[in-house]
């Protein structure tokens, strides 16, 4: 299911803004955090500049080709990075080392000359409400069409 939901996010994206990145910092307890500030898996997909090439330069990834990788390193209690690029490429991170809190938000924000990226100092209360009202009517759209059956999406 969480790949069929990412696919459909992916379509969604591309087809309002461009193709997104996804990743997620792995949390394994409270005291083994991946750079995130919250205790449970969720994914984020990132329709902006790729970042992948910067994370690369800074930590060390391992081959991945199967997302259940993911479970042993939770398993093993090791916090992860989990990153797929535009094309499907996927990196795991391994966490030896914690990495500072918003790791990925503030690599996207440095890419886009911005300093604002921790969201509880700059919420961006305004683009959250414009980017929800922009895709409900993009995920309607695409739940009509399936409901006539006019695509497979």
């Amino acid at each position: 299911e969480f790949l069929i939901v990412k696919a459909k996010v992916r379509d969604v994206l591309a087809l309002r803004y461009e193709t997104p990145f996804f990743f997620e910092h792995g949390s394994v307890s409270l005291e083994k955090r991946g750079g995130n500030c919250i205790d449970h898996a969720h994914v984020h997909a990132v329709p902006c500049a790729d970042v992948s090439s910067k994370i690369v330069s800074e930590l060390v990834a391992e081959s991945v080709t199967n997302l259940c990788e993911i479970k042993v390193l939770f398993q093993q209690e090791i916090p992860y990075l989990y990153y797929e690029d535009r094309k499907g490429g996927i990196f795991l991170f391994k966490l030896h080392e914690p990495i500072p809190r918003q790791y990925v938000r503030r690599l996207i924000a440095t890419a886009a000359l911005s300093k604002e990226w921790d969201w509880r100092t700059f919420p961006q209360w305004g683009r959250y409400l414009k980017t929800v009202e922009v895709l409900r009517g993009v995920f309607q759209c695409l739940q009509l069409i399936h409901q006539i059956g006019l695509s497979r999406v």
